[in-house]
């Protein structure tokens, strides 16, 4: 493995259906924010939970610098846990075996960086929230994690404009913090263009050249 990377992907090979999935070679750097394009169908989300090693590829290697614990992926359309915003936040970290008063620290703080008040939204229950509002205690119960790489599947599409704005500053902060990786899908290339480095066309389940 490449010094300095996060991954380096070698001969990857994976299919389903009538869907394949075929990479040569791919290596992201510590701390890069790469963007991935492309159509529906293009190969995004399955290249993704390779990434998250939550899903092994046929054929090829997955050279990664982490642990799961240390790789969160947030997906298009996230699940919350049928229980208060704070709940949902907590699971993650009491999972890690952290103390309350950490929890509590972690909690706060990361409602605080998705622009949510801790105070008005902490005791929230998901079936108060809106669709944006969602997105965001999703990606904050990610962020309290303090992962090393950040996965995000298509994290603004079924955001409202306010929610896709601030997500956007969100990852610009952990972008220039340089203390994260982030791998981020999406349609909407000039967002996608003002929260990453360098963006890579799929489609096909193939990397093209922009």
């Amino acid at each position: 493995m490449k010094q300095n990377c996060s991954y380096s992907l070698e001969n990857i090979f994976h299919s389903y259906n009538d869907f394949s999935l075929e990479i040569g070679n791919l290596n992201i750097s510590e701390g890069e924010s790469l963007g991935l394009s492309g159509p529906n169908g293009a190969g995004k989300s399955t290249l993704l939970r390779i990434l998250s090693l939550q899903e092994k590829p046929e054929r090829g290697t997955v050279f990664c610098r982490y642990g799961m614990k240390e790789i969160t992926l947030l997906d298009q359309s996230p699940y919350l846990l049928k229980r208060s915003v704070q709940k949902n936040i907590s699971y993650g970290l009491k999972i890690r075996g952290l103390s309350k008063n950490i929890i509590d620290e972690r909690i706060d703080e990361a409602l605080e960086l998705v622009n949510l008040d801790p105070s008005v939204y902490r005791k929230r229950r998901h079936y108060e929230l809106s669709g944006g509002q969602t997105q965001r205690v999703a990606l904050a119960a990610r962020l309290a994690l303090k992962p090393s790489v950040l996965l995000l599947d298509e994290p603004v599409s079924n955001c409202d404009h306010r929610s896709s704005l601030i997500i956007g500053d969100v990852i610009r902060k952990i972008r220039v913090s340089g203390t994260c990786t982030i791998i981020i899908s999406a349609h909407d290339i000039p967002w996608l263009s003002g929260v990453t480095d360098s963006i890579l066309s799929m489609n096909y389940g193939k990397i093209y050249p922009n």
